[in-house]
């Protein structure tokens, strides 16, 4: 993840988690898809905009280190039953014969939710 928010929000009154996508090979795709939330959120009643996160862009202080031989780094956002949120840190663990993909957690940090008008406009700040 880079740029792409985890949200949580109602349609019809049904609690759905999002994933507000970013495409580093189109900005077009990437403003299209933001724009679409955009419109969805701003017009959506108060409470059906419930909490929101960029795993990346919140990720607070310096990256985890990166241990010799690892690969690129993968920050995955998790979501909780009980709406609390977390950014998780990894690494591509060197292939072994016989085993999938591995990554190392390096690190896991709890994020406060943005604000209402963050989620709205997908910023912070």
């Amino acid at each position: 993840m880079s740029g792409c928010w985890i949200v949580l929000y109602k349609r019809d009154g049904i609690e759905y988690v999002g994933h507000i996508g970013t495409d580093n090979g189109s900005i077009d795709n990437t403003n299209m898809v933001k724009n679409t939330w955009m419109t969805f959120a701003t017009t959506a009643p108060a409470g059906d905009v419930i909490a929101g996160f960029n795993p990346f862009g919140d990720w607070d202080g310096a990256w985890p280190a990166q241990l010799p031989g690892e690969g690129a780094a993968a920050i995955y956002g998790l979501m909780t039953a009980s709406r609390e949120l977390y950014s998780i840190w990894t690494y591509k663990q060197p292939s072994q014969a016989g085993v999938g993909s591995m990554l190392r957690i390096a690190g896991i940090q709890r994020v406060e939710s943005a604000s209402r008008r963050e989620i709205q406009e997908l910023r912070r700040g």
